[in-house]
C-alpha cells in the first residue's frame, strides 16, 4: 500500500482548510431528538449490516421507517437483523446483493421491485476501503471503484423507475444519499480519475501497485461525488441527490489498513454513532433543507467538494462509461 497518497491527505488537512472536517464541531443535529416520525417511509441502506449503515438502519427503525438492510453476505445480514430487532423492537427487511457483482446487483434490485412499489430514501452507503490493489470485482473492475461507484450506479439506475414513481405518487422527491469521503480531495491528477486503473488489464496490473490502495480508494470516493452530481443533472426533476463526507469513524471497512497508517488513522476516528449523523440528516431533514447536488460534511453541515468534481466534461465521460459497463446486464 503506497503511503504517498495518505501523506497528501494529512497535508491537505491544513492546506485545504479541512481541519474542521477531521475535528468537527459538536453536532447540532441529534438523531434521537431531531428525526421526526418516518412512518410510511421506505428506506434502503446498502452495507446496512455494519458500521454507519447499521446505525442508520437502527435510527430509522426507531422512527418507524420500513427499512431494507442490503448486504453481501446472508449470515451477516441475518445477524444484523436479529440485533436490530433486539435493540429497536422492529426488524428490517433483508435484501441480499453484492455491489461487486453486477449480476447480483440486478437480482437484488429486481427482488426489491417485487416487494415494494415505492422507495423514499436510498442510502448508497456500502463501500470498499483501502483494499489490496489486486482485488477485483466479479466482472474485473478495481474493487473500490467497482463497488463504490459502478455497483451503486447500477443499483440506482435499476431502482430509478421506483424512485421516480414515488415522486409521481407523493409529489415529494425521494432522496439518494451518496456516501463519499474527505479522501476524495487527493485523488490523482487534473481530472481525479485515472481511467487505466479501473479495469483489469496488463496496464492496470502495472499501474495499480504504483498508485497504491489508498489512491484507488480516494479515486472511488471522487467518483461517488461525481455520480451524485450526475444523478442530480439527469434525474433532478424527480429525485434529490446528495453527496456527503460522513467523517472518520472506526469501522470494519478499515480491516486492510495496517501498521503506521492504521496508527495515524486512529488519531482521527470517531464512533459510528457520530458517523451516521450526516447521512441521517441528509435523509430525514425537512423538505426544503437541501437542494440537488448538495455536498455535506460532518457533523450534519453544508460543505463543498473539491473543485475538480464539478468538471462537467469528466462527469459526462464517467456517465457514459458507467452506462456502457452495465449495458449487458
Amino acid at each position: 500500500m503506497a503511503f504517498s497518497g495518505f501523506t497528501s491527505l494529512m497535508r491537505s488537512v491544513f492546506d485545504q482548510g479541512m481541519m474542521r472536517q477531521f475535528y468537527p464541531p459538536t453536532a447540532t443535529f441529534e438523531p434521537e431528538r431531531d428525526i421526526s416520525s418516518q412512518a410510511g417511509q421506505v428506506a434502503l441502506v446498502t452495507g446496512g449490516n455494519g458500521g454507519i449503515g447499521y446505525e442508520t438502519c437502527r435510527h430509522l427503525l426507531l422512527k418507524d421507517a420500513k427499512v431494507y438492510l442490503a448486504a453481501r453476505k446472508p449470515d451477516a445480514a441475518q445477524e444484523a437483523a436479529v440485533r436490530l430487532l433486539e435493540e429497536t423492537g422492529r426488524a428490517p427487511e433483508i435484501l441480499i446483493l453484492d455491489l461487486g457483482d453486477l449480476e447480483s446487483v440486478r437480482k437484488g434490485a429486481e427482488e426489491f421491485k417485487k416487494r415494494e412499489p415505492l422507495l423514499h430514501r436510498l442510502y448508497n452507503n456500502a463501500g470498499a476501503v483501502w483494499v489490496p490493489t489486486d482485488m477485483l470485482t466479479k466482472q474485473g473492475y478495481d474493487l473500490a471503484f467497482g463497488t463504490n461507484v459502478l455497483g451503486h450506479y447500477f443499483l440506482t439506475t435499476l431502482l430509478m423507475p421506483v424512485l421516480e414513481y414515488t415522486f409521481d405518487v407523493t409529489d415529494v422527491r425521494p432522496r439518494i444519499i451518496n456516501v463519499s469521503s474527505s479522501a476524495h480531495v487527493v485523488s490523482y491528477g487534473v481530472t481525479g480519475i485515472t481511467w487505466p486503473s479501473i479495469t483489469d488489464s496488463p496496464e492496470r496490473q502495472k499501474l495499480a501497485p504504483s498508485m497504491g490502495s489508498y489512491a484507488l480508494y480516494c479515486q472511488s470516493k471522487f467518483g461517488v461525488i461525481m455520480l451524485s452530481y450526475l444523478l442530480d443533472r439527469h434525474h433532478g426533476e424527480k429525485i434529490l441527490s446528495i453527496a456527503l463526507n460522513p467523517g472518520n469513524f472506526e469501522s470494519g471497512a478499515y480491516r486492510y489498513v495496517k501498521g503506521m497508517q492504521k496508527s495515524t488513522v486512529n488519531l482521527v476516528l470517531y464512533t459510528v454513532e457520530d458517523g451516521c449523523k450526516t447521512q441521517l440528516w441528509a435523509g430525514t431533514a425537512p423538505e426544503g433543507t437541501f437542494k440537488g447536488g448538495d455536498y455535506l460534511i460532518p457533523w450534519a453541515r453544508e460543505g463543498t467538494s473539491d473543485s475538480r468534481t464539478h468538471n462537467i466534461g469528466v462527469q459526462e465521460e464517467l456517465w457514459k462509461w458507467l452506462h456502457a459497463q452495465c449495458e449487458r446486464f
